[in-house]
């Protein structure tokens, strides 16, 4: 059985290190390379894409640096899908 994260606390610190290192990717254009790479997976295999856009990545880079830390939460994790309601 894997583990989970559910309840899981990222405080201001850990927000500080991911907000550097998301937009260092962001910056150096690896996550749009991850991106388009990707979606020419999903599309090569003909199944479901599983949507990853570099627009996800800014906004939540944006959250991480307003929010001075949060927890991560099943439920909510459940109810949005990339940063919109299911």
């Amino acid at each position: 059985m894997g583990e989970g994260n559910d309840g899981h606390h990222i405080d201001a610190d850990k927000c500080q290190k991911i907000v550097e290192k998301l937009t260092s990717l962001l910056d150096s254009g690896e996550v749009k390379a991850y991106e388009e790479s990707s979606k020419a997976h999903f599309k090569r295999l003909g199944g479901p894409s599983y949507p990853f856009e570099e627009e996800n990545i800014r906004r939540f880079v944006v959250f991480v640096k307003d929010s001075n830390g949060f927890n991560i939460d099943w439920e909510m994790s459940r109810e949005f899908r990339g940063g919109r309601p299911n």
